[in-house]
């Protein structure tokens, strides 16, 4: 119960914003379509099997990504060249971009297994660990060079909690579990004998 209340305050008391990584968002770029040299009708009719296109930025050069069944292709915009993944530079130049400058970071890819804090759909990942107060971890898609999910201490923190809230210790994503259920349950006929015994004491007294 204490570990209940304890959790409890410390989603209360903390931003939801700030636990997520918010304020490590990637400035807003505004790209014009038209000073692209390879234009969207083009890109259509060489992947007529796209199910979506979009123009992003990627390290400050425009890409498209086209999206296929068989996952992700990255196509310069400038040049029409097609790339089938980041490279280590583009995916380091992405993760500093939305931190302080000079801070210092290692750089890993991932491509079987994911650590505990980052769900393996992701995968494959470039991991960008940064040697800061927080010990923030950004993860940039190795596909398509969004930034996936970014990791700090208070994170970690806030995910160790959730998974003793919710009785959930394997990878706190099944709120449903019956060990909570249980524990539900249980709390719920002591809170009921709670009240009928008091009831049953309170009309004791009045005789």
């Amino acid at each position: 119960m204490t570990l209940w209340i304890v959790s409890g305050c410390y989603f209360v008391w903390l931003d939801l914003g700030y636990i997520r990584g918010d304020h490590y968002q990637q400035p807003t770029t505004y790209i014009t379509v038209n000073e692209q040299h390879v234009s969207f009708a083009e890109l259509a009719s060489r992947y007529p099997d796209a199910q979506k296109l979009d123009l992003t930025m990627i390290a400050q050069q425009p890409y498209y990504r086209v999206y296929l069944k068989k996952g992700t292709v990255l196509v310069d915009a400038n040049t029409g060249a097609e790339t089938q993944t980041i490279t280590q530079q583009q995916a380091t130049d992405i993760a500093t971009s939305v931190m302080p400058n000079d801070m210092p970071f290692t750089v890993k890819k991932l491509l079987d297994n994911a650590p505990s804090e980052l769900s393996a759909r992701h995968l494959p990942v470039w991991q960008v660990s940064f040697n800061d107060r927080v010990n923030t971890s950004i993860y940039v898609s190795a596909s398509s060079g969004d930034i996936v999910a970014r990791r700090h201490d208070f994170w970690r923190t806030f995910d160790i909690f959730w998974r003793i809230h919710i009785m959930d210790y394997d990878d706190g994503a099944n709120v449903g579990n019956w060990l909570l259920f249980v524990a539900t349950i249980l709390a719920l006929v002591a809170v009921i004998s709670g009240i009928l015994w008091q009831s049953k004491w309170w009309r004791r007294g009045r005789l």
